[in-house]
């Protein structure tokens, strides 16, 4: 006859199966709420390149992006206003920024830390999203690294 299971090891044996399930449930929703809560606020550039061209520093150093609720606004023009959408599924992971005429950017994105790096496509070019997080002559994009600013600058 087999000794019954304690009631602490039954319960942590149902804990542990529930919050298992909770992972497996944990899909692309929960990593794209995750993702766009740790997007939130301002994020100064630190680097960028277009189309395999190193931008002027001086004048990137100047420039940022700060995202609030689901709007992105750069610094150069806080009126300019995008929405986003995020697809963390993808590999790597895809942004899309739609401007107020309805032309959409095709982007990937990464998170690190407290850096972000974004390479797009912008809609003009009428080029493919960036595979790879690279700006080069043949891909057209603009790649760009920012920094996060605590809150209040």
């Amino acid at each position: 006859m087999k000794k019954p299971l304690p009631r602490a090891v039954a319960a942590a044996a149902i804990l542990g199966l529930a919050l298992a399930g909770a992972a497996a449930q944990m899909g692309p929703d929960s990593k794209s709420a995750r993702d766009r809560t740790a997007l939130q606020g301002t994020w100064k550039w630190q680097s960028a390149s277009l189309a395999g061209e190193a931008l002027d520093e001086a004048e990137v150093r100047l420039m940022a992006m700060t995202f609030k609720g689901d709007q992105v606004m750069p610094s150069a023009d806080p009126t300019d206003t995008a929405t986003f959408s995020l697809d963390p599924s993808k590999t790597p992971a895809a942004i899309d920024f739609t401007d107020r005429n309805n032309k959409v950017d095709l982007g990937i994105y990464k998170i690190e830390d407290n850096v972000l790096s974004i390479c797009m496509a912008l809609a003009q070019s009428r080029k493919a999203r960036p595979a790879s997080f690279e700006s080069t002559k043949e891909n057209g994009a603009l790649y760009i690294v920012m920094k996060k600013q605590p809150p209040g600058k």
